[in-house]
């Protein structure tokens, strides 16, 4: 069974952890620390420990690690000053596991570390907004290589697309694989 560290600070950490406890992966067991006590709706599982503790102590966080090895750390934590003392301590006491940090600040853009994928809240949040501006084509975020395999494009009254049939639609390097039209899902042919 493969271990994930997860530091956890504030209510994107406490989400993050809703989730991680209501979508269980098989083979996965989460060790997740808080620095204080949040009140969750946790199902009883074997695979997810909680521990309240100070995760900038490097002392503390060399105790986890001596306890258990692991696969990932996430770090989620509000105060980045905090999440920046926590990732320096953990490559102290690791220099190559991987560390999936969220940066909500920019603060870590000068770091280079080939171990340490950042996520960036700025950057994720705008782009997800950007996203339901009518006539911007939607990448699906989890099917394939993340390249553009699904597009959703939301056709808006006024288009050139609109009330046209599939098969009067030119489509050389892309095709249109389904409609969703009030919340259904049609699977168009050309009369579509």
């Amino acid at each position: 069974m493969n271990n994930i560290l997860v530091i956890a600070q504030g209510l994107v950490a406490k989400r993050f952890v809703e989730i991680i406890v209501n979508r269980q992966v098989a083979n996965l067991k989460y060790f997740i620390v808080f620095d204080k006590e949040y009140e969750l709706e946790i199902k009883k599982s074997n695979s997810i420990h909680f521990e309240i503790a100070d995760a900038t102590s490097f002392l503390r966080l060399k105790s986890i690690f001596n306890k258990e090895k692991f696969l990932s750390v996430f770090i989620i934590m509000e105060k980045m000053e905090e999440a920046r003392e926590v990732y320096f301590n953990m490559r102290r006491i690791d220099k190559k596991i991987r560390i999936i940090l969220l940066d909500q600040e920019k603060s870590f853009e000068t770091i280079e570390d080939a171990f340490l994928h950042i996520v960036d809240a700025i950057e994720l949040l705008a782009n997800r907004v950007y996203d339901h501006l009518p006539n911007v084509p939607v990448v699906a975020q989890t099917i394939g290589l993340n390249q553009g395999e699904v597009m959703e494009v939301v056709v808006p009254f006024g288009s050139a697309y609109a009330f046209r049939h599939v098969g009067s639609i030119p489509q050389v390097k892309w095709k249109i694989a389904a409609i969703y039209r009030n919340n259904k899902l049609l699977l168009p042919n050309s009369a579509t």
